[in-house]
């Protein structure tokens, strides 16, 4: 069974100024995938928001968490 995460952009002050956010996003993890770079796969991208009311990116979800405060980072 794969499991899937679904990043919809809400930050609509990000997206007036980028509003090819989701589409970059998608172009980077296609980029990520054909370097062979552990990474999301891309499965869908919005990139409108005409399917998911905002711009969206579907992609896979791989193991793990995300440290945004690391102990063992060197200064």
């Amino acid at each position: 069974m794969s499991r899937l995460v679904i990043r919809r952009h809400l930050l609509f002050g990000w997206l007036a100024e980028e509003p090819d956010l989701a589409e970059k996003e998608a172009r980077n993890l296609q980029l990520l995938e054909r370097k062979g770079i552990a990474a999301p796969r891309l499965v869908a991208v919005d990139v409108d928001g005409s399917a998911c009311d905002v711009p969206a990116v579907l992609m896979t979800r791989l193991p793990g968490h995300l440290e945004l405060a690391p102990k063992d980072v060197d200064p």
